[in-house]
């Protein structure tokens, strides 16, 4: 006699088989009673080798332990938790990974419908707690800079995988981003027969990011520089090319030589002969470039995700500078000759201020090293000289310490890749 399978069980199983099979190797999971089902059913797939199960207790942790793997991985992760108040929790993370693209997946778990908003405990209605329109079974698009990229509910095991599979489509779409996923359980909660594990082949998909290219028909003339923010794509070597400085943030990914030290210092020093910024990726982390992003003398070019133009416009771009001229999604350089001129002294300048800049920075840290005052900036560049390895990745936390870092010359030349929550925060 087959085993009876109780309807919670299912639908558990059918959901992480999805996710499986989408792509995901890592979920963090908060327990709680409504959670069960889905705890159990991780807990077999991670025993079969399916998976990386990571188990918190505070939801408002798990959700940014799941916001820094997708950040590490870049990989969809999901986050799970139970009803009520403990969704909410996960709202700071999914905030930061709706700023940052970061495919994020908050996976709550729910009473069925009609035992919601009937006055007992825990029926808030997760449907639209973090902004949008709610959602639809099988993911309704929410939209907004702030808020998931889609939203869907599944209470039936038969349909809960192509649901799963359209969501976690949508998180690492053309503009990756976070995703909600509302599971609806009806008791009992506890399985009654042996789990069912899958046997996964994980597909070996692509890194959920976006590539592009300096825009074309640029024209030579104006001195121009590249700013490089959060997750840039990696074009650092067409703009070496055509003579244009690079002024990188740790979290943009660009490791290449000839990219220029400590950016605020150079700003401060240069800022007033630009003329023309391409802007890659988000930058979020110096006024300098603020202030230079807002000049009215200053012309913007700004590299958006592909598909981040039209009608969404305003969700899908990395930021809105008035007056800004906003490219997406172009395949080939058609731009001016290696550089002349003007763009060839301006190159020049800004090469022999970052040698400059190293060389005050290398003195501090020897004088600090040799009894001096041990500062943050000071930190900073010894952190920096001595993770010059390969494979590594260092998180740097909110606020001064990731700004210490631009500040003090992270090199390029290091292998090591760089993490920061730079999504909702500002400089």
């Amino acid at each position: 006699m087959s085993e009876m399978r109780p309807a919670s069980q299912a639908l558990s199983e059918a959901v992480v088989h999805a996710l499986l099979a989408s792509g995901m190797r890592d979920v963090v999971l908060a327990p709680g009673s409504r959670s069960a089902p889905m705890a159990y059913a991780l807990l077999a797939a991670e025993r079969a080798g399916a998976l990386r199960l990571h188990v918190l207790i505070d939801e408002r942790s798990a959700g940014f332990v799941a916001l820094g793997l997708a950040v590490a991985s870049e990989r969809p992760v999901g986050v799970v938790v139970t009803s009520g108040s403990a969704v909410a929790n996960l709202h700071p993370a999914v905030l930061e990974a709706a700023h940052q693209r970061v495919p994020l997946v908050a996976i709550s778990c729910d009473r069925p419908p009609e035992l919601v908003a009937r006055g007992g405990s825990q029926t808030t209605e997760h449907l639209g707690i973090f902004g949008g329109d709610g959602g639809v079974a099988g993911g309704g698009v929410a939209g907004g800079i702030s808020r998931p990229r889609a939203v869907a509910e599944v209470s039936d095991a038969a349909v809960a995988g192509s649901a799963v599979e359209h969501l976690l489509a949508q998180a690492r779409g053309g503009v990756p981003g976070p995703v909600h996923l509302n599971v609806a359980f009806t008791e009992p909660l506890v399985p009654a027969a042996t789990p069912s594990v899958p046997t996964v082949v994980l597909p070996d998909l692509p890194p959920a990011s976006w590539s592009s290219v300096i825009p074309d028909a640029l024209e030579p003339g104006p001195v121009t520089i590249v700013v490089a923010g959060d997750q840039a794509p990696d074009l650092a070597a067409v703009a070496l090319q055509e003579g244009w400085p690079v002024l990188a943030e740790p979290s943009s990914g660009l490791r290449r030589p000839g990219t220029m030290s400590a950016p605020p210092a150079l700003l401060d020093a240069l800022g007033e002969e630009v003329e023309r910024v391409v802007v890659l990726g988000r930058p979020t982390l110096s006024r300098q470039v603020t202030r230079l992003l807002a000049r009215s003398d200053v012309e913007v070019v700004v590299v958006d995700p592909p598909g981040a133009g039209g009608a969404d416009a305003p969700p899908t771009r990395w930021l809105d500078v008035p007056g800004a001229r906003h490219v997406d999604g172009l395949d080939r350089w058609e731009g001016a000759d290696a550089a002349r001129g003007p763009q060839c002294e301006a190159l020049s300048r800004w090469r022999a201020a970052s040698s400059q800049v190293d060389a005050v920075l290398d003195a501090e840290v020897a004088a600090a090293l040799g009894g001096g005052e041990l500062s943050g900036p000071v930190v900073a560049r010894v952190l920096s000289d001595a993770v010059s390895g390969d494979g590594g990745l260092l998180v740097a936390g909110a606020s001064m310490a990731i700004r210490e870092l631009i500040s003090r010359a992270w090199p390029v030349r290091t292998s090591w890749r760089t993490g920061a929550w730079r999504g909702s925060t500002g400089p």
